[in-house]
């Protein structure tokens, strides 16, 4: 399967494991990778929200976040942003960008 075969739905809702062709890999490496993969996009997500921010609201929603999951939610729903949405974008982002990568890489190894 090829990153142009695969349409955002089946990156959405297809593992990520058998997308990259890696689902045979052991629990210890699948952990890793998937804790490696979330905070990627965790702080893709955070980034993505403090561009969005004006410079005095980026000290609020720090200390938002230096709270709990309530506050931050809080202050994003007073800044109209939506998270659950942006968070699904940068997962589909950040799948498609892997796939690609192990695509190109399976490309090279053809060439060498």
């Amino acid at each position: 399967m090829t990153f142009t075969d695969v349409g955002s739905e089946k990156l959405l809702e297809d593992n990520i494991f058998e997308l990259l062709g890696i689902a045979d890999a052991n629990e210890e490496q699948k952990n890793k990778m998937m804790a490696d993969i979330t905070r990627t996009i965790q702080n893709r997500v955070v980034a993505r929200i403090l561009d969005g921010l004006k410079d005095e609201e980026v000290p609020i929603f720090e200390d938002a976040m230096g709270k709990d999951d309530e506050a931050v939610k809080q202050f994003l729903a007073s800044k109209g942003i939506d998270l659950p949405r942006i968070a699904t974008e940068e997962a589909l982002s950040y799948k498609a960008e892997l796939l690609a990568m192990v695509e190109i890489a399976g490309q090279q190894d053809k060439i060498d």
